[in-house]
């Protein structure tokens, strides 16, 4: 096999190399951008959920408000 044909082949290797992680990258990338926006939209519930909370029983979430039960 001479230099040039040597040569050809790493290339070609290289490439296929190349696509297959530009493949996997775009993947990740997709399910990164998945997982961001559950979060965001957890996120948001979370906070309406707290907020809901809030409204129910304004003053549960300061420290002292209620006093311990008598067990302890």
């Amino acid at each position: 096999m001479s230099d040039t044909s040597a040569l050809q082949a790493r290339i070609a290797e290289l490439e296929i190399e190349l696509a297959h992680q530009h493949e996997t990258i775009e993947s990740l990338n997709q399910t990164v951008t998945e997982h961001w926006t559950k979060i965001d939209h957890l996120s948001k519930m979370l906070d309406q959920i707290v907020s809901h909370l809030r409204i129910q029983k304004p003053g549960a979430d300061t420290e002292g408000g209620e006093p311990p039960p008598p067990h302890y």
